[in-house]
């Protein structure tokens, strides 16, 4: 989501991503993802590394979608 916060004023669009993107990525993660831009697929798809490309395919591959940053974040305790 920081990272999300500094495109508008770099002057980068975060589009929505079509119906047909978003179907396909509610086959792929829970239910609690968060779909629309800035997309959150959640901490548990990282042991999931099947699910986390097929996801990454799916959204760089949509229409609206020019380029696309990847933040990864490990957290313990």
């Amino acid at each position: 989501m920081l990272l999300a916060d500094h495109c508008a004023p770099a002057g980068l669009v975060l589009p929505p991503l079509s119906e047909t993107t978003l179907e396909a990525l509610r086959q792929v993660l829970p239910p609690y993802a968060g779909l629309h831009n800035p997309i959150d697929v959640t901490g548990n798809i990282i042991a999931q590394e099947d699910k986390l490309i097929t996801s990454l395919r799916l959204i760089v591959n949509d229409p609206a979608v020019d380029m696309m940053a990847v933040c990864l974040a490990a957290v313990s305790g």
